[in-house]
């Protein structure tokens, strides 16, 4: 028998299907038109966890696809490594900013643009501490502290 204090702990979730629920190109249903060009629903796209990203190698010229954490917001994409700029994803993309975006079944061309500025700190980091909890651990053991993001436009 346990005696002392009892704790009840509640973790709030939300209830999200999984993306094998939607369509192939459920996005395009949901999707308006702004100027003639079909803008994605990033909210739909930041309940997928990860981003596979196509960067060509800045010494082979050859595509490489990582799978990352993302956030989608105001129609871009931002990626980061925790693990700072040594990451080989980073410095190819550092090189040729060109990008194959896949997120779940959407897929899209983008370009990268690297991003060090207040904003990253105050808007984007907070983004992902607030999407992935491994992000909160990883920020107090100290894995980001070089601030930075890629903030990827999708080509219209």
């Amino acid at each position: 028998m346990l005696t002392g204090y009892m704790f009840t702990f509640y973790v709030p979730f939300r209830f999200m299907p999984p993306s094998s629920c939607l369509p192939a190109g459920d996005w395009l249903e949901r999707a308006s038109l702004f100027g003639g060009i079909a803008m994605m629903d990033f909210q739909a796209l930041n309940r997928e966890k990860l981003v596979s990203l196509t960067v060509t190698g800045r010494k082979s010229g050859k595509p490489h696809t990582v799978k990352i954490w993302f956030v989608a917001e105001t129609g871009k994409v931002f990626v980061t490594s925790a693990r700072g700029k040594d990451a080989q994803w980073v410095k190819n993309l550092r090189k040729t900013p060109t990008v194959t975006v896949q997120i779940g079944e959407t897929t899209f061309q983008g370009t990268a643009v690297w991003r060090e500025d207040d904003k990253v700190r105050s808007e984007v980091i907070p983004l992902f501490l607030r999407k992935y909890f491994l992000a909160k651990v990883f920020k107090w053991i100290g894995w980001y502290s070089v601030i930075f993001a890629f903030e990827i436009t999708p080509e219209t």
